[in-house]
């Protein structure tokens, strides 16, 4: 399982920033609390490649996980799907970062789910 920060979106609109001043650095979630996902014996064996599992958390100020948003599943796959989300929503995070103040952050947590060899 691998945890990826979403970077903020930033517009370039001529000479706009010439109005504002220099903006404080943006630091994403960090996590803080990974909740572990173990499949049974009998789901790992009924998997015949790898299954990848693509989900978006939403991080509040105070590091807590606000909900959990499933991207990628394959559709026989929905128990896995289900779990993953189950256990993103388990995660803590250091809340993202602007300049000094604690701010809402998005995180996208890559699940691969692999047989049993």
């Amino acid at each position: 399982m691998t945890a990826e920060p979403v970077r903020k979106s930033r517009s370039k609109i001529p000479l706009l920033g010439r109005l504002r001043r220099k903006k404080p650095a943006f630091q994403p979630p960090k996590p803080l609390h990974e909740e572990t996902l173990q499949l049974t014996p009998g789901e790992a064996r009924r998997l015949s490649g790898e299954v990848p599992v693509d989900v978006k958390v939403y991080v509040t100020e105070t590091g807590k996980v606000q909900f959990a948003e499933l991207l990628s599943i394959a559709d026989r796959d929905r128990d896995l799907a289900a779990s993953a989300v189950y256990s993103a929503r388990r995660w803590s995070f250091t809340p993202a970062r602007l300049g000094s103040e604690a701010v809402p952050g998005e995180v996208i947590q890559h699940y691969r789910f692999s047989p049993v060899r």
